[in-house]
């Protein structure tokens, strides 16, 4: 700084006199040029000094100090990986990894969205009073809020104050937020973490919702199919008075069977006693009528299978019935998967939560890091000081141009 001054001071006046030595003097209050040393101490004063005396004021007295509370946290689910691999997430994240491709890392991305949101800012006012905390008289002026800001300055002061840090694909991230005392600090970042869990339990409350209302909904159309199918057995039932006719054709079947048997062995007896008796004899009259009233049953009975019932041959009423009986076995199935489905999705929805876990838990602040108080002066004074110097550099530059 000291050089620079030096060179100004002893070198541009010297170049304006040796340029032009016959330039007439204005007369009165004449215009002094930056790099006249004349002119230094007003516009040094000005531009560097007076800024820098009110920057180590007010950073340096005045300036109130403000806390940072962080937290590092996972969004994780009960159907999340093993804890191992949440071992290994963890380590990669403080390590400066990714931090892992977890399943969580959708519902971390839609957090941290949440937390720079004016709807966290809402929860943050319900349950800890954020516009009174950073209102708060014993703040300075330039630091604390406005008790009459707005929405949207209020909003804007938020995510000044709050920050979060969020690598896309990773489901780890750090919050911070900034207060006038450590406790309101942790306060605050606690309050977050919190309410970002309330957010994904409510997502999934909402999720399992929907997921059980779809399956009553399947168990009630299953419902209204096995009724039908049932209510089309018994109407059939009625109609032809027949509680089973499977069961009845099948005990038709087995009575030809048995009535064919006893036809085979008797025309087998007629045949084997007419080799050695009379036409005429007793037995054989007796064994012929026998296989005559065996051959008039089995055709009564065949009769009766093809006959009809009303409008509709007996074959034609099994083949029905056959119909109706699938279409009950198939409601009857349809019915017990989504009685099934529905119990599982209560199942989940007792034990799929999304929950966070902070693993790096909200510290309680011991030294205030904001304001930088150094750092704040020192860029006033380097920027004051640079500003003069260009500015008076330009200016003269400007000047003896003019007077070329």
């Amino acid at each position: 700084m000291k050089s620079l001054i030096k060179y100004l001071h002893d070198n541009v006046p010297a170049l304006e006199s040796g340029s032009q030595p016959s330039l007439p003097q204005r007369r009165g209050n004449q215009t002094r040029h930056v790099a006249d040393p004349r002119g230094w101490p007003k516009s040094f004063i000005v531009v560097v000094v007076i800024p820098s005396l009110l920057s180590i004021l007010y950073f340096g007295l005045i300036a109130t100090p403000r806390y940072i509370s962080h937290a590092e946290v996972m969004v994780q689910s009960k159907d999340g990986p093993t804890r191992g691999e949440l071992t290994a997430t963890v380590m990669s994240s403080i390590t400066g990894g990714m931090g892992g491709n977890l399943l969580g890392a959708g519902e971390a991305a839609v957090v941290a969205e949440y937390v720079h949101s004016q709807s966290m800012l809402e929860q943050l006012e319900k349950s800890v009073g954020l516009r009174r905390l950073w209102s708060t008289d014993k703040a300075d002026f330039f630091s604390r809020l406005s008790p009459r800001a707005t929405r949207e300055q209020f909003l804007e002061y938020f995510l000044d104050r709050v920050t979060v840090e969020f690598q896309p694909g990773s489901s780890i991230m750090q919050i911070r937020a900034e207060a006038f005392s450590p406790q309101e600090a942790q306060q605050i970042v606690s309050q977050m973490v919190v309410h970002s869990e309330e957010l994904l339990n409510a997502m999934t409350r909402r999720q399992q919702a929907d997921a059980i209302a779809f399956a009553r909904t399947e168990v009630e159309n299953a419902e209204e199919r096995l009724k039908a199918a049932r209510l089309a057995m018994s109407d059939f039932r009625r109609v032809y008075g027949d509680v089973d006719p499977s069961q009845s054709a099948a005990a038709t079947g087995g009575l030809i069977f048995a009535l064919t048997q006893q036809l085979t062995t008797a025309r087998a007896e007629l045949g084997a006693v007419s080799a050695f008796m009379q036409p005429d004899s007793t037995q054989i009259k007796s064994l012929r009528s026998k296989i005559a009233s065996l051959e008039q049953q089995i055709s009564e009975v065949r009769r009766r299978m093809s006959a009809t019932v009303g409008d509709t041959p007996v074959n034609a009423k099994l083949v029905q019935w056959e119909a109706l009986v699938t279409e009950h076995e198939f409601a009857l199935k349809g019915y017990e998967s989504a009685s099934l489905f529905l119990e599982n999705a209560r199942m989940n929805a007792q034990r799929q939560q999304s929950y966070i876990i902070d693993f790096v838990k909200p510290n309680l602040p011991e030294a205030a890091e904001r304001p930088e108080r150094m750092k704040a002066i020192t860029s006033v004074v380097v920027g004051a000081f640079l500003a003069w110097a260009i500015g008076g550099m330009l200016v003269t530059a400007i000047r003896e141009q003019a007077r070329i």
